[in-house]
């Protein structure tokens, strides 16, 4: 599949103490280390996207633990923000990026969500979802109804109900991940790219890295 690319772990861990509470920040994100790509828009975007949130989470915790609480009322411990990801190969010139994201600021649960990035290795700029896919086909429209048939069979009546976000497109070796997050938790569907190949634009980046792939498998 190619070399893989130095992908570095960087974090921000920190914790804001306030008079009636604290916040605490847990938020991992990737930063390209490649000479021989331009990295810098794609790690400013992870790293300014990250503490973006961070700073959001921070700014509601001010806001709620510096007034003092009113009569017969309490506060949460404390708001907390996570982030981690992971990295997916679909083809020799991409890489996906997935993130995880927790915020918990009150109540039983935190909320969950996540996001992801597919990234064209060849000058580490993200993809837009729409240069994936051909154009004269609503693979929107065709996808969703391959994840909604997909769903109903693994999950309740119903259970639609519980998706609080989503979905979010991961792409994965051999398969299209379509993640979604609930009150259940993670939620997924996994749609093999031989299934949704005629969505696909033949020239895109991923089409190309499937007809690679075939290639390879008939060399060997």
């Amino acid at each position: 599949m190619g070399s893989w690319p130095f992908v570095g772990d960087y974090a921000i861990i920190q914790r804001k103490n306030f008079r009636y509470g604290d916040a605490r920040d847990v938020a991992h994100y990737p930063q390209f280390d490649n000479h021989e790509a331009d990295s810098v828009s794609t790690n400013q975007f992870f790293a300014q996207s990250a503490t973006r949130r961070v700073e959001a989470l921070n700014t509601d915790a001010a806001g709620l633990f510096n007034t003092a609480p009113p009569h017969g009322e309490f506060y949460p411990s404390g708001f907390e923000y996570y982030q981690s990801f992971d990295l997916y190969r679909p083809g020799p010139y991409l890489l996906d990026i997935q993130l995880f994201i927790s915020r918990y600021t009150g109540g039983a649960q935190e909320m969950r969500s996540g996001a992801s990035y597919l990234i064209d290795l060849r000058t580490d700029g993200i993809v837009p979802l729409e240069s994936l896919f051909a154009a004269n086909v609503d693979w929107y429209q065709r996808l969703n109804a391959i994840v909604d048939a997909d769903f109903n069979k693994q999950w309740p009546k119903g259970m639609w109900n519980t998706v609080e976000s989503g979905p979010t497109y991961v792409f994965e070796a051999h398969t299209l991940e379509v993640d979604f997050s609930g009150s259940i938790g993670a939620v997924d569907v996994s749609v093999p790219y031989s299934q949704i190949e005629g969505l696909l634009r033949a020239d895109g980046p991923l089409g190309m890295a499937l007809k690679q792939g075939r290639g390879r498998a008939v060399t060997r």
